[in-house]
């Protein structure tokens, strides 16, 4: 057989796929659509063609050079907080999803269990952020994640997450997810021990014994922060308040406390906090929304109005929608923006240096949410070939003696004429038919039809104008789909299942 008849027929080349996607979080579904555009190399390999970011770049490059002088060098900001929530609950699903959640009967333990820690300054601060982190912070992160034998805790804590804040007291505080169960007084200890390096436990000590001179008293002031606290507490865990049984705990709880630091010389402040998360109803979202908090802004928004951040400035957006007839005859929406920038001022004081970090497997960029493509359609092209040689006569050019081309003969050459016919169309779509029955169970039978157009609003007109579709859900994502689409919970545990394995190569659920 020649190497012409061994040649293919036709080449059909996908131009590019337009997708209909689903990204399934703990406490929604997203649908969001996107197209993704091919191209080749000079080797004929297909490549995804990138957006130019050339501006992006550059818009980063001049946003690190501002220095001090950017609008969230400082602050958390909006893209940042929503990396940070994506980290937070794609792990924490993960463990749920792997693990027993049961909290160890023993210490140390080297079971996976995550603990919400906070840890606080007893005293007012008078240190440099970046020197409470560099002579505090660090030092107890280095506890808890060495070795036993190095005189750290041994507790083998080994993916975790931090956000540094400031209280309206204007001292930093961090909150911390750690990875293990941990015994709130050996923390507590080890906690003062560290921060005293700095002097704030001798501090505290000393303001205690001013306090109290004259003998113990109820604080009213702490005793409504305290109330206010456990309210918004009991509130997020969907537990009934009763603010009476909660002056008299309070009031308990400050005897106690004056009691136990008598007792103790003042010598170990309660300055640490572990969250009893085993109780939190819905932990992912509790404990996210709880470390990725927004920084309150002294700002007032009109009706229609929305604020925006980007490379560190903020902008008044306002968002119009407007009907229209296209020249065919359809009716259509143009979606027209219009925006201001806006200084804003911040009410709590900015932090100096990182304002949140975590363990090398926890900044992966393989944590995302799953993930499925719920329609996708191809734009092909199809390119038929003819390879049977053909024989041609072409004109022959000669140069005469002044320099001037001038026709010679006719010369019979052979050659290959190879498209014969190119052609475009639209493939039949390719549907993942278990993932959208479950999508279209939900925005039918599960998630009234207001709730969905709520959530969709807050996300903008422009989300909302190209397909998005938020569908925000009351019970935690696993549970729903445990119940209703077993298929598609099997694929969703064993997605979580795959990234558990990755952050701990096999550990023991």
């Amino acid at each position: 057989m020649s190497a012409d008849l061994a040649r293919p027929l036709e080449t059909r080349i996908t131009d590019f796929d337009f997708q209909k996607y689903a990204k399934f979080k703990p406490h929604s579904v997203i649908i969001q659509k996107k197209f993704i555009h091919y191209s080749y190399d000079e080797n004929g390999n297909r490549i995804i063609v990138k957006h130019d970011l050339s501006q992006k770049n550059a818009a980063s490059l001049m946003n690190l050079e501002k220095g001090a002088s950017g609008q969230w060098n400082g602050y958390m900001s909006p893209a940042t907080r929503r990396k940070v929530k994506g980290i937070i609950e794609n792990y924490l699903t993960a463990v749920q999803l792997n693990t027993s959640m049961s909290f160890p009967k023993s210490f140390p333990s080297q079971e996976v269990y995550p603990s919400f820690l906070t840890l606080t300054l007893p005293s007012s601060q008078i240190h440099c952020d970046n020197d409470i982190k560099k002579e505090c912070f660090l030092r107890f992160i280095e506890w808890l994640t060495g070795e036993k034998e190095k005189g750290a805790s041994g507790w083998g804590v080994k993916n975790y997450i931090w956000v540094a804040e400031t209280q309206k007291n204007n001292n930093i505080h961090f909150h911390l997810i750690l990875d293990r169960a941990l015994p709130a007084d050996r923390i507590n200890r080890k906690w003062n021990q560290i921060i005293e390096r700095l002097g704030y436990v001798t501090r505290f000590r000393n303001r205690q014994n001013y306090i109290y001179r004259n003998g113990w008293f109820v604080r009213k002031e702490m005793l409504n922060q305290r109330i206010d606290q456990k309210k918004k507490a009991f509130r997020a865990m969907s537990k009934k308040f009763v603010r009476h049984d909660a002056v008299n705990d309070e009031k308990k709880r400050q005897l106690q406390a004056y009691k136990n630091g008598i007792a103790e010389n003042w010598n170990n402040p309660p300055s640490t906090k572990i969250h009893a998360i085993q109780n939190i109803k819905k932990l992912t979202a509790y404990v996210s929304k709880y470390m990725t908090k927004a920084p309150e802004i002294n700002i007032r928004l009109r009706d229609g109005e929305t604020l925006i951040e980007e490379n560190g400035k903020y902008f008044i957006q306002t968002e119009q929608v407007e009907k229209q007839t296209s020249i065919e005859g359809f009716d259509i929406e143009t979606v027209s923006t219009d925006r201001r920038e806006v200084k804003v001022n911040f009410r709590n004081r900015y932090i100096r240096g990182r304002v949140w970090g975590a363990s090398k497997m926890l900044h992966s960029d393989n944590l995302s949410p799953y993930t499925v493509a719920l329609e996708t359609f191809s734009m092909v092209s199809t390119t038929t070939f003819d390879y049977r040689k053909v024989t041609i006569s072409e004109p022959v050019y000669t140069q005469n003696i002044f320099g001037e081309t001038i026709f010679s003969h006719m010369h019979k050459v052979q050659v290959e004429n190879v498209v014969k016919d190119t052609k475009r169309d639209i493939a039949p779509p390719d549907i993942d038919h278990d993932a959208s029955r479950f999508v279209q169970f939900l925005k039918e039978s599960y998630v009234p039809q207001k709730d969905i157009d709520k959530a969709t609003a807050r996300a903008g007109e422009h989300f909302r104008h190209y397909g998005g579709e938020i569908i925000p859900l009351e019970n935690p994502q696993k549970d729903i789909l445990k119940m209703y689409s077993p298929l598609m919970y099997k694929r969703y545990a064993g997605y979580y299942t795959e990234l558990y394995h990755k952050l701990y190569a096999g550990a023991d659920a």
